[in-house]
């Protein structure tokens, strides 16, 4: 399920170019305390890596860019997908029965909540062209001979981005559905020119992810399972959101 959650605020909200962990502490302290601290903590667990099973896209509204701050109006909106029933029942409860909400150093109210319903494509395999709400990002980490950690991170015209979204997602099934996924999906972008690449620093670490239009194809249940959990890693910290291209679909 989604939710699209609006808030607003006596005056413009100004929040940093790192904002994306501002909004991951508003999700965290939207849930009951001891659940917050489970899932920032540990989390779902497969095999020796753990998943926090939700994704949020970036603010909906334009904010302009002034230093290292980005002014928003004072209402904003954002969405927030996740798989996990219990995640999103928090969330609404909690935003519902709280008066004031802080959002780095700005004092929001609720002022819309709206609740929609997972994909549920029919068919085996399908083509599905989606647009990106938030950066998509997909990275792999070694250890140089010197012994430094090293961080690569691929564009979506290389396989290893359609490789590691494809094996998060299965991942992602296996922990929902506690056996060995069967499934398979592809990803490449409609037209790679036009994909914008966006540098963020988060909490200290310039995460490197991609904007644009992308075509989905192969198997139904991974496809329906990238808009609740998000596409490749770092979901819970506001990555990999999309949504679908209306009218735009075809069977594989």
């Amino acid at each position: 399920m989604r939710l699209k959650l609006c808030f607003q605020s006596e005056k413009k909200i100004i929040l940093g170019k790192g904002y994306l962990s501002q909004l991951q502490g508003l999700i965290y302290n939207l849930l009951d305390k001891a659940s917050a601290n489970w899932l920032h903590q540990e989390g779902f667990k497969h095999k020796n890596r753990f998943f926090k099973l939700f994704v949020y896209s970036e603010i909906m509204e334009k904010g302009e860019l002034k230093g290292n701050n980005f002014i928003f109006p004072p209402k904003i909106s954002f969405y927030l997908a996740s798989p996990i029933d219990w995640i999103l029942e928090q969330i609404v409860k909690n935003s519902v029965f709280t008066d004031e909400f802080q959002l780095g150093n700005n004092t929001l109210q609720l002022c819309e909540l709206q609740t929609i319903k997972s994909k549920n494509i029919d068919g085996e395999k399908l083509k599905v062209r989606v647009r990106t709400l938030s950066p998509v990002e997909v990275h792999s980490t070694f250890i140089s001979p010197e012994g430094n950690k090293k961080t690569i991170y691929y564009p979506p015209i290389d396989n290893e981005f359609s490789k590691y979204i494809n094996l998060n997602l299965r991942k992602k099934w296996e922990i929902l559905n506690e056996k060995e996924c069967p499934y398979n999906i592809s990803i490449k972008p409609v037209n790679f020119s036009k994909c914008k690449v966006r540098r963020i620093n988060v909490k200290g670490t310039s995460i490197t992810g991609w904007k644009g239009h992308f075509f989905l194809e192969g198997d139904t249940p991974l496809i329906n399972l990238a808009f609740d959990t998000g596409l490749g890693t770092r979901n819970s910290l506001g990555f990999g959101f999309i949504e679908e291209v209306r009218n735009d679909r075809s069977n594989s």
